[in-house]
């Protein structure tokens, strides 16, 4: 279940990449749209590979690394409800949700 889980966290990051990129091309006009609909991502991608990814190059401890990535991941619901899609709200909120409970999870020894 915790590849489940795996693959779930990951789409919601991809999700929230999307999300970063849709967004200030939506809502914003001019070159400011497209800057942030660059920076945004990228500075992004890069706090998550350097910190929260599993082969982070410098990891934190546990606890944190997942209270600070199922924020991030939340980040990406006001962007989805400011261009008004609610149902990538719902299956971002669903994989982010369920997602880091699955990855978290582990079976009780028999």
């Amino acid at each position: 279940m915790r590849w489940l889980g795996a693959t779930l966290v990951f789409l919601a990051e991809l999700s929230l990449l999307a999300s970063m990129v849709w967004w200030p091309l939506a809502a914003l006009d001019g070159p400011a749209s497209w800057a942030l609909a660059v920076v945004l991502p990228v500075a992004v991608a890069t706090l998550w590979g350097v910190y929260l990814s599993p082969r982070a190059s410098r990891p934190i401890a546990p606890a944190p690394t997942v209270v600070a990535r199922t924020l991030l991941l939340l980040a990406a619901l006001p962007l989805y409800a400011d261009l008004g899609a609610w149902a990538l709200v719902a299956a971002h909120a669903l994989a982010v949700v369920v997602g880091t409970a699955l990855s978290l999870w582990r079976p009780l020894p028999a």
